[in-house]
């Protein structure tokens, strides 16, 4: 799936994967080569769409999203063993460990294509 920027029109990243289930949401992209995850939540909270970097091989760069596909918050190369949590409820979690979030800033609206 694509991860596009639709307020900016740019291309996030090419190749991501959704993780639906709960062993897949637990999972993310620890101890696995870079790449494109979106995390959906099972609720919108910030409890929820709270992440660690514990076993992460890259950096990642994060998006929050919430139900609307706007963005709440973002972090920028991540440092590893450490949490992070958005400033306000999300529905969704797109880590990029290969691709470029660039410019992208709270409010843009983001789009998932096929």
């Amino acid at each position: 799936m694509k991860i596009v920027n639709k307020t900016r029109r740019f291309t996030i990243a090419e190749d991501a994967e959704f993780a639906k289930t709960f062993f897949q949401r637990f999972r993310g992209l620890m101890l696995s080569k870079p790449g494109n995850l979106v995390i959906v939540a099972t609720k919108e909270t910030i409890k929820h769409t709270t992440i660690h970097t514990c076993f992460m091989r890259f950096p990642l760069n994060v998006l929050w999203l919430n139900s609307d596909l706007e963005v709440v918050c973002g972090a920028k190369k991540t440092g590893n063993w450490r949490i992070f949590k958005p400033d306000k409820p999300a529905k969704y979690v797109v880590e990029i460990g290969v691709g470029n979030i660039k410019n992208t800033k709270v409010g843009d609206k983001i789009e998932f294509v096929e």
